[in-house]
C-alpha cells in the first residue's frame, strides 16, 4: 500500500512539475521572447509590400504600353 501511494505521489508531482514547465516556457520563452513579434513585423511587412505592388501594378502597365507604344513609332519611322 505505500508503494502505491509511493508512486501516486511521484505521478502527481511530475505531472505537475510537466505543467509548470510547460506554463514556464509558454510565458518566458514564447511571450518574453521577441521570435513572435519578428514573426508579427515580418507578416506586416510583406502584407504592406503586396499592398504597395498592388497599387503601383496599373501604374507599371502604363509604364510599359507607353515604352512598347514608343517602341513601335521608332521602328515604324525606320
Amino acid at each position: 500500500m505505500e508503494n502505491w501511494s509511493l508512486k501516486l505521489k511521484f505521478f502527481v508531482t511530475r505531472k505537475y512539475n510537466v505543467n509548470d514547465k510547460f506554463q514556464n516556457l509558454w510565458s518566458d520563452s514564447f511571450l518574453q521572447r521577441s521570435v513572435w513579434k519578428t514573426w508579427v513585423c515580418r507578416l506586416f511587412l510583406l502584407a504592406s509590400l503586396l499592398t504597395l505592388l498592388l497599387q503601383l501594378q496599373p501604374l507599371m502597365l502604363l509604364h510599359l504600353l507607353q515604352w512598347k507604344l514608343h517602341f513601335r513609332k521608332s521602328e515604324e519611322a525606320r
